[in-house]
């Protein structure tokens, strides 16, 4: 099953990306040369939830803010979190309400 990645726009050179992955969540990395380059390795665990779909991503004017929205299979909420670092990690989990 191929994975959905998804790039927000923010002002370059900054680029975060995250891409849904069978399990456990999603794979995180970010860039700060204008996507010429990512940080290797991705982190494979940056949002571990079991079952996840619809991956959105957005961005603050801040290059170091990115949120990252998705749908939890499980409990039929629309989870959203925030990074602190361009991408590459995530903190805690919220429910959008």
């Amino acid at each position: 099953m191929p994975s959905t990645c998804r790039i927000p726009t923010i002002p370059l050179p900054n680029l975060a990306l995250t891409c849904l992955t069978l399990a456990p969540g999603f794979t995180a990395t970010n860039s700060r040369n204008h996507g010429d380059s990512f940080f290797t390795p991705p982190n494979v665990v940056a949002v571990l939830i079991p079952s996840d779909d619809r991956l959105w991503n957005d961005a603050s004017s801040d290059t170091s803010t990115v949120y990252v929205a998705y749908h939890d299979l499980a409990t039929f909420n629309i989870n959203v979190q925030r990074s602190n670092n361009g991408g590459l990690t995530y903190g805690r989990r919220g429910r959008s309400h």
